[in-house]
């Protein structure tokens, strides 16, 4: 279970150390399947404090540190930072530098932090998800089924500003209506379909009527990636992300045999601990860009 408690932290940091005064910090999926003792990488180390997503501000630096001072912002990108909290310590190569921009939302109110928090790390998972699997160019189209999560509308922004189709499968719910609007104005290219109706015939004239799929994102496992790896086409990519269905992927030999295609996995978490530094720091900063000028949000 998760439970509050205070601790004490100490504020006199040295050498590469960084102490962070935490702006915000969303609940993500993996969040919740690390609080229940497991991750993508293996069973987790309990108890811990959460939170692997965030933003922070620097309120002291060691004197070793060269490359953040106080008062910049900073996010989290590498290893389990515990984002949960008010005040942590790191080290200095374990956050990027990302520069400071004011974000007002309708009614007036600065939510940079919160969409900081939110939308980043989503957006460098969605550049890789686009860029590193499937050559893919303006015109082709993907399918995924993780549309209602930060990376799904993470996907749709960047696939819009590459001019990629994307085809969305999702569980039917109480907001649907309210979800498929707001997906068509994070891709106006977007097709939306409901579980059951990939089953009928409408979902594959929609298919007809379109390039085969390329590329298949799957957040949730179970009954629904199954139906993004029949909707992928010939020799397309399925690529893993998680397993909110809490179900296995049951592909079927038609599937693999007839349409020859690829499963792999990817983990945002991985690609930041082996990926070199400059690279990483390089893709968030380039995340955080997107963010402050409103092109990518959550």
């Amino acid at each position: 279970g998760i439970k509050k408690e205070t601790v004490e932290v100490n504020d006199q940091v040295s050498g590469k150390q960084v102490l962070l005064k935490m702006l915000a910090a969303p609940v993500a999926p993996y969040d919740i399947s690390e609080a229940n003792g497991w991750n993508a990488e293996g069973a987790g180390k309990l108890p811990a404090v959460c939170g692997n997503q965030g933003v922070a501000e620097v309120a002291a630096t060691g004197d070793g540190v060269t490359g953040v001072a106080v008062g910049d912002w900073v996010v989290p990108c590498a290893g389990k930072l515990g984002t949960w909290t008010t005040l942590t310590t790191a080290s200095e190569e374990a956050v990027t530098k990302i520069d400071k921009f004011s974000l007002k939302d309708a009614d007036g109110k600065d939510v940079a932090a919160e969409q900081a928090a939110m939308a980043i790390l989503p957006g460098v998972a969605a550049e890789r998800l686009l860029t590193d699997f499937v050559p893919l160019e303006a015109g082709d189209v993907i399918v995924q089924n993780g549309a209602k999560s930060a990376l799904g509308q993470a996907v749709l922004q960047l696939a819009a500003a590459k001019g990629i189709v994307v085809i969305n499968v999702e569980r039917d719910h109480p907001t649907w209506h309210e979800s498929v609007g707001l997906w068509q104005n994070q891709n106006k290219a977007c097709m939306s379909f409901s579980e059951p109706l990939t089953q009928t015939p409408e979902y594959a004239r929609t298919l007809s009527d379109v390039p085969a799929p390329k590329l298949a994102i799957d957040t949730e496992g179970g009954r629904s990636g199954l139906v993004l790896a029949q909707t992928l086409g010939h020799c397309g990519s399925l690529v893993s992300v998680g397993n909110a269905s809490g179900h296995p992927l049951p592909l079927t030999a038609d599937v693999l045999l007839k349409k020859n295609i690829n499963v792999t996995g990817f983990s945002l978490a991985s690609w930041l601990s082996t990926q070199p530094k400059a690279d990483v720091d390089a893709a968030i900063k380039a995340s955080a860009a997107r963010t402050a000028a409103g092109k990518q949000s959550v």
